[in-house]
């Protein structure tokens, strides 16, 4: 598989995590961690409804990753209200394909510019 299908492929499932990181870059939200790796989303499971929806782990708003707990009060009312599947659709993973579709999205960011993340981009820095 090539760049652009691994993405066609994933994108059912991780479109709101492929756009808030997108989101994040544009915004200038990004964050260095201590070992000079970016954060731009880190994505986190939350199971809902018998599925795992990935969702944003990473609060650029504040410039630091939430828990997750504190993912799953954030998102599972927008999950259970619907809000979240209107602009995403159902994009819940089954869990019998969660590993396989997290480890295509790996592949495909390993081969595409996700994580050539300008220095502008940056506006928080990590303590060590």
């Amino acid at each position: 598989m090539n760049e652009q299908e691994i993405l066609n492929s994933v994108l059912p499932n991780l479109q709101f995590i492929h756009d808030y990181h997108n989101e994040t870059v544009s915004q200038g939200k990004a964050l260095k961690n201590a070992d000079g790796s970016i954060t731009t989303t880190y994505s986190i499971g939350i199971p809902f409804d018998g599925k795992i929806y990935e969702v944003p782990g990473y609060d650029r708003d504040a410039g630091r990753k939430i828990t997750e707990d504190e993912a799953f009060e954030k998102y599972t009312p927008m999950l259970k209200s619907g809000e979240l599947q209107k602009k995403y659709g159902d994009f819940g993973i089954p869990k019998s394909n969660y590993k396989t579709i997290l480890n295509l999205y790996q592949k495909y960011k390993k081969m595409s510019d996700y994580g050539n993340v300008p220095e502008s981009a940056i506006k928080y820095n990590e303590s060590e």
